[in-house]
């Protein structure tokens, strides 16, 4: 079986996750087996184990392979677009410490937000001002069992996940908040 050169970075960079995660888990838990038997699964609210190394990452949804951005068009809308080297894609995670990020756009240094720090389904996902407010923190928490090395990102305000709208696989496809379901759409691998 011939492997294509893209792919053999995929698989790469998915071993490293993988490795990242496995140390990470034998930190907290100690050993390998404390891990199999006393490890807690995370809830939707509760901070994951940090999955960011670097603080500057792209966000790429599972189902489309295409990344999270702004939209500096559509007055500061998420879309999803092409992982280039676009700084609409790119997005510096600032942790508070209690496993909260504000995820920060570098296009233009504004925050992440659910608009009008809306609890609904169907939400608009944009950029504002960053400070630091529930409906501007997410949580990370992992669906590894579906989706290897891939997170929800959920709104501390809402409990509720950022999700491609429709599971559309477009360019451009709008990005809002959902209730979480463990499918493609809500996933996210940060890289």
């Amino acid at each position: 079986m011939r492997i294509e050169p893209r792919r053999r970075r995929g698989l790469a960079r998915f071993g490293v996750v993988l490795a990242v995660a496995s140390a990470l888990a034998l930190t907290v838990t100690g050993s390998p087996a404390n891990a199999a038997a006393g490890g807690q699964k995370a809830t939707r609210n509760a901070p994951a184990t940090d999955p960011i190394g670097n603080p500057t990452i792209r966000f790429t949804n599972v189902n489309s392979g295409l990344c999270l951005a702004y939209d500096p068009k559509s007055r500061g809308a998420a879309r999803q677009e092409g992982c280039d080297d676009d700084n609409t894609v790119f997005w510096e995670a600032a942790s508070n410490g209690n496993g909260q990020y504000e995820l920060i756009d570098l296009h233009n240094n504004q925050c992440l937000s659910i608009a009008g720090g809306s609890t609904a389904d169907s939400a608009t996902v944009f950029v504002y001002n960053c400070a630091n407010t529930p409906d501007q923190l997410f949580t990370l928490v992992p669906e590894f069992s579906s989706y290897p090395g891939a997170y929800e990102l959920v709104n501390v305000n809402s409990g509720k996940c950022v999700a491609v709208g429709g599971a559309r696989t477009n360019k451009g496809a709008w990005v809002i908040q959902w209730t979480c379901a463990a499918s493609g759409e809500f996933m996210w691998r940060p890289y």
